[in-house]
């Protein structure tokens, strides 16, 4: 038979067990597991999104390596330019237009400063179906000309290739002018393509 006072000295001895404070044990497994983590570089813990994200990387990678090098591979012509050749209004032969400036009124900005050319290649806007010019035309000492050039065109995207990109070209459909140094003006070629044997698209017969 237990006796009482057996009874009440082992829940004493309990209550001060309970009162002590208590170390949390580790098996060993999870300290395995712990000294490997505490040893290696943060990193993402999901090994799903990891094996996702590699793959991405990867190919931005490629893009942009791809992208660094792919303009010193291309070979052809991306310039678009309008072509106006200059003639004679008198004899109807290509002559050379001194010491023109032009000025592009859209952006304003310098086209051309005091040029002896006779074809001049000018931009379009890939933006407006409308390019404004104004061209000077210091003729001698005593005479200058200025007149405005308008060209109305469509614009399109064409893809060249993956080395050069694409470009903007344009067709002509229609123009209009003063004529204080042009006498009179043709449109040869409507299309305003790139292409390094492009011919003139508009023939400018001056004074």
């Amino acid at each position: 038979m237990i006796s009482v006072k057996s009874v009440i000295s082992k829940l004493q001895s309990a209550a001060k067990l309970s009162g002590r404070p208590r170390r949390l044990g580790m098996s060993s497994r999870l300290r395995q597991s712990a000294e490997k983590l505490s040893g290696q570089p943060d990193r993402l813990r999901n090994p799903k999104l990891s094996g996702r994200l590699e793959p991405l990387v990867l190919l931005l990678l490629v893009a942009a390596l791809t992208g660094c090098n792919s303009r010193k591979n291309c070979y052809e012509s991306t310039d678009v330019y309008l072509r106006l050749g200059f003639y004679n209004d008198s004899t109807q032969k290509s002559v050379t237009a001194r010491y023109l400036t032009l000025w592009g009124t859209d952006n304003e900005y310098l086209w051309c400063d005091s040029a002896s050319v006779s074809v001049l290649p000018l931009a379009l806007n890939p933006f407006q179906e409308t390019t404004t010019y104004i061209m000077w035309a210091d003729v001698d000492s005593t005479h200058c000309y200025v007149d405005t050039l308008v060209f109305h065109h469509t614009n399109r995207q064409r893809f060249v290739s993956m080395e050069c990109g694409a470009v903007v070209e344009h067709t002509l459909t229609g123009m209009q002018l003063t004529h204080n140094f042009i006498a009179d003006a043709l449109m040869a070629d409507e299309e305003v393509t790139a292409s390094d044997d492009e011919p003139e698209n508009i023939l400018l017969y001056v004074r």
